[in-house]
């Protein structure tokens, strides 16, 4: 039921993206559109992932970690969709929006759930150190586009890092991400 209520919520910025993407104001507008619409699949995905992993261990645990930890999905979940329909009206700023909540999530997320060995593992701020860099530097390529500085590169850079990043996650999946996968499968 999450999952469909998660889909009917970032389905139509999608569209509203999409929308930016063939009707751009030019044309490195129409390549942030992209990367960002890459980013709303990918945010719906995890969101819908995020959600289902927090209920399973509800379900069998009643650390008082996970009440912080939903808290802090949801209002990532809701930073994320405010900038994804931000950006179906303006790309650069809800771009700017839906970076901001990544780094909101990386900061406030004090712990990481693993479903293959149902632990609640305590996950503080360095070894996120990474990802809030690359969110970091695509904050600065998105501030550069919104100044107009050099905007078809910054662009062009912002949508690679995502499409690297996409790559890396699902082509070179962990031992962990496939077993996962293979279950959920399994229990359709």
């Amino acid at each position: 039921m999450r999952r469909t209520i998660l889909f009917l919520l970032f389905f139509p910025a999608s569209l509203g993206i999409i929308s930016q993407i063939f009707s751009p104001e030019n044309l490195s507008a129409a390549i942030l559109a992209l990367g960002i619409l890459g980013m709303c699949m990918e945010q719906a995905r995890m969101a819908a992932v995020d959600m289902a992993e927090i209920d399973q261990f509800q379900q069998k645990t009643s650390d008082p970690r996970l009440d912080r930890f939903f808290m802090v999905t949801v209002s990532t979940i809701v930073l994320e969709l405010s900038g994804f329909y931000l950006a179906a009206l303006s790309i650069g700023w809800g771009a700017l929006i839906v970076l901001v909540s990544q780094i909101w999530f990386q900061c406030l997320a004090k712990i990481q759930l693993q479903p293959s060995t149902e632990k609640i593992i305590d996950h503080g701020i360095v070894p996120r150190l990474p990802i809030l860099l690359a969110d970091g530097i695509g904050i600065i390529f998105v501030a550069f586009w919104l100044a107009k500085i050099l905007p078809l590169i910054m662009a062009m850079t912002l949508t690679a890092m995502l499409l690297i990043y996409g790559s890396i996650k699902y082509l070179f999946r962990t031992g962990e991400g496939r077993e996962r996968n293979l279950q959920r499968r399994q229990s359709l």
